[in-house]
C-alpha cells in the first residue's frame, strides 16, 4: 500500500491580467498483484482569474473538489 499527496501552486500576473491555479491531492494505492493497483483518490481544483482593463472587468472562479477511482500498472 502506498500514500501519495500532491499539490501545485501557480501564480501569475501578465499586464491586466492576474490568476491563481491550485491543484491538490491525496490518495492510497493498493497493490492487488505485483504490478498492478487499485486506490481512492481526492482532489481539489480551483482556478481564479481576473481581468482589470480600463474598458473591461472581469472574473473566472471555478473549482471542483470530489473522488474518484483509478487502476494503476507498473513494468
Amino acid at each position: 500500500m502506498v500514500f501519495k499527496s500532491r499539490v501545485d501552486w501557480l501564480n501569475a500576473a501578465i499586464g491586466d491580467c492576474r490568476g491563481s491555479l491550485i491543484n491538490a491531492g491525496l490518495g492510497v494505492n493498493y497493490w492487488l498483484f505485483e504490478n498492478f493497483g487499485v486506490g481512492p483518490n481526492y482532489n481539489i481544483l480551483d482556478l481564479d482569474l481576473r481581468v482589470k482593463k480600463p474598458d473591461w472587468q472581469g472574473q473566472v472562479n471555478t473549482s471542483y473538489k470530489g473522488f474518484f477511482t483509478y487502476i494503476s500498472a507498473s513494468c
